[in-house]
């Protein structure tokens, strides 16, 4: 799945369901994210316990050093002992268009006060 960086959605990105064939308390499931994934992205992401539901905890940078992530997330059965099954949501950091261009004036001769016009800003000169 995508989410556009700097985002930060108000509804779940995703939804992870599991079934369990046995009955009663054994068939109560328990959703989260596996020991790895709690303590490498806990930071960026939850999981709702009772529906499955994937959320992020804080918006995301595609210019991070990480711009996707594989998320393992379980579900694990109220049985003794409990049983539980597990998949990988991957989640991709997709670029928003939040830097601005940058104008770098370099001389080519030996002027120390070149000369530049910007036109984006009509106005702006130093002519």
């Amino acid at each position: 799945m995508e989410i556009v960086e700097n985002e930060l959605p108000t509804s779940a990105l995703v939804r992870v369901e599991a079934t369990d064939a046995d009955a009663g308390h054994n068939a109560r499931l328990v959703y989260g994210l596996d020991a790895f994934s709690a303590a490498e992205y806990g930071h960026l992401f939850r999981v709702d316990p009772a529906s499955g539901e994937v959320f992020v905890r804080r918006a995301l940078d595609r210019e991070a050093p990480r711009s996707v992530y594989s998320v393992t997330v379980t579900a694990t059965d109220g049985g003794s002992p409990a049983l539980s099954a597990f998949t990988r949501v991957h989640v991709r950091v997709v670029d928003a268009n939040d830097h601005a261009p940058r104008v770098t004036v370099t001389s080519t001769t030996d002027d120390p006060w070149p000369r530049f016009h910007d036109p984006t800003h009509p106005t702006y000169s130093s002519f």
